[in-house]
């Protein structure tokens, strides 16, 4: 472990000496769609995206004593979930009152809504939405 030296020193320390280089997870936008829902809040669902469902799932639950959240729907496989999440979110926002809980959330009642977008994605028509 190196020390991080005192104010005087500070100008012969190269912080570039601490790149990483950039990982796969960070470049590889595969992944799926999902809408969780949670016991705890009766009323809402989450969309997200993940490229490992199990262990977002698990993310979930980690720090409760029950298991209450659950993936209610997973989509195919996209090359860019990270775009599609993007664009979900984006028609989401413009088309529906914001939720208090966060940006990923949004009352059960939209659950119809966004499976038909998740679903126009999987069909590669996501760029017909707003039309």
């Amino acid at each position: 472990m190196k020390q991080v030296p005192n104010a005087e020193e500070l100008s012969n320390f190269d912080l570039r000496e601490f790149k990483i280089p950039i990982l796969e997870k960070y470049t590889d936008n595969r992944g799926y769609m999902y809408i969780l829902y949670d016991k705890i809040f009766p009323d809402y669902i989450k969309v997200g995206r993940t490229s490992d469902l199990y262990k977002r799932q698990c993310q979930y639950n980690a720090d409760k004593p029950f298991k209450t959240a659950k993936m209610i729907y997973i989509s195919v496989m996209f090359e860019d979930a990270k775009d599609i999440e993007r664009r979900i979110l984006s028609y989401m926002y413009d088309n529906t009152p914001p939720t208090t809980l966060s940006k990923e959330w949004f009352e059960i009642q939209h659950k119809e809504k966004i499976l038909f977008i998740i679903e126009k994605a999987e069909l590669g028509e996501i760029e017909r939405l707003n039309s």
